[in-house]
């Protein structure tokens, strides 16, 4: 029996090791990094303490530089790749509100490249992308497509997004 608290207590100061290196990545401006959430743990008898980063605290408090991160809604994505998104295209382009980028572009940046039948990539990534911002933050986000030519079936070659401030008269009257 006291091999397998043994063996318990190891598992967990290892999961607990592994558990405070874990980053949030963020690209901001021109800089990218990896912000650590835990400062330290402490193990007291029964209980875990966990001391979060002051430097996270603030930036989820919105009290320095990474209130931009919007770290509030961004942690609660699904999608990792929905963070990537957030942080290359949508936080550069918040001021504008549409922004148009080429699929290749879009696919490189994100790390897609596997994807040769758009509907796949807008079934799998796409949509998901729009549920996670539509979900989270304050906007939606609506994409179109771009084709090469008028005709149904022609290559898609870029895709053209606009984003909505839920909160504005705009937002509120439409569907979705």
């Amino acid at each position: 029996m006291n091999w397998t608290f043994q063996k318990l207590k190891n598992d967990m100061d290892a999961f607990l090791d592994r558990f405070v290196k874990k980053g949030i990545s963020y690209i901001l401006h021109e800089s990218r990094g990896t912000l650590l959430p835990i400062s330290y743990y402490l193990i007291n008898n029964d209980l875990i303490e966990f001391h979060l980063n002051p430097f996270l605290e603030d930036a989820l408090l919105e009290k320095n530089d990474f209130k931009i991160l919007n770290l509030k809604n961004t942690l609660l994505f699904q999608e990792n790749f929905t963070k990537n998104f957030y942080y290359s295209f949508m936080i550069k382009n918040l001021e504008k509100r549409e922004f148009i980028v080429t699929l290749d572009e879009f696919k490189n940046s994100l790390g897609f490249n596997e994807y040769e039948r758009f509907y796949d990539f807008e079934r799998n990534i796409l949509k998901k992308i729009k549920y996670d911002i539509d979900s989270t933050t304050d906007y939606v986000l609506d994409f179109e497509k771009s084709k090469r030519n008028d005709f149904k079936n022609s290559k898609v070659t870029g895709l053209n997004f606009k984003l909505t401030d839920k909160n504005s008269k705009k937002g509120k009257n439409k569907t979705y």
